[in-house]
């Protein structure tokens, strides 16, 4: 991926906030199965 991107700072961005946002879903997710264990 980086390669592709490697001469478009757009496509870096929009692959940042991709990452991000599964992170943040995936953490979300962590939570509530956490939640629902305890």
């Amino acid at each position: 991926i980086a390669g592709v991107t490697n001469d478009s700072r757009l496509g870096d961005s929009i692959i940042d906030s991709i990452v991000n946002f599964i992170e943040a879903n995936t953490e979300a997710e962590i939570t509530g199965i956490e939640r629902h264990m305890a």
